[in-house]
């Protein structure tokens, strides 16, 4: 387990859940069990790229009426790395995947025209 990992673990609440959405960094991870045991935590696993569209909006509608208003209530607070224009995605991608972010990427849609694949 590296130290990342350990980090997750350790500052996650005891008795909650760590939810993978997608792997960037690879398939296979090392954890600690013996700290997940002693916290109580829950992992779930989950990926978007087999979910079909009727999923993804289900999705989405949680997260609007849930996250939505506890990001603009300020209970949960994101770390944003850098805002990157749309047209800059694969530079984005490419980031992520060297590990050469702390936190998200925020993908600027501004300048991109309504109805395009690129905001549906």
């Amino acid at each position: 387990m590296n130290a990342q990992e350990g980090a997750l673990l350790a500052a996650t609440r005891t008795r909650r859940a760590i939810i993978n959405i997608g792997r960037l960094a690879g398939r296979t991870a090392t954890v600690d069990l013996d700290l997940l045991a002693f916290r109580r935590l829950r992992v779930l696993g989950t990926t978007f790229s087999i979910r079909s569209d009727e999923e993804r909006g289900e999705v989405a509608a949680v997260v609007k009426a849930e996250v939505a208003p506890a990001l603009a209530a300020g209970r949960i607070r994101p770390v944003v790395d850098r805002v990157i224009p749309f047209a800059d995605a694969p530079k984005a991608a490419e980031l992520m995947r060297a590990g050469a972010v702390t936190g998200k990427i925020v993908l600027d849609l501004a300048g991109v025209e309504e109805g395009t694949a690129a905001v549906r």
